[in-house]
């Protein structure tokens, strides 16, 4: 594993769970290289169906807890 792409993990790691659910789709479409959506089980797909919810309902992270989070990352 390359030095930034075990950044990244460690990063997506802190994300919220319906976000980290995201990530794992785009990885494997990338080490797939297929175009199809990836198809997950029931668990991940109830977390980023929350997570959309949560996104229509207007649930998002307050502006103190972005800055605190790029703070812990150094940005």
């Amino acid at each position: 594993m390359t030095k930034l792409f075990d950044e990244a993990i460690k990063r997506v790691r802190e994300l919220p769970e319906a976000i980290q659910n995201e990530a794992v789709e785009i990885l494997f479409a990338v080490a797939s290289k297929r175009t199809e959506p990836v198809h997950l089980d029931d668990d991940p797909r109830k977390a980023v169906l929350e997570g959309e919810a949560q996104t229509r309902r207007g649930e998002f992270a307050s502006d103190a807890k972005i800055a605190a989070f790029f703070r812990r990352q150094g940005g």
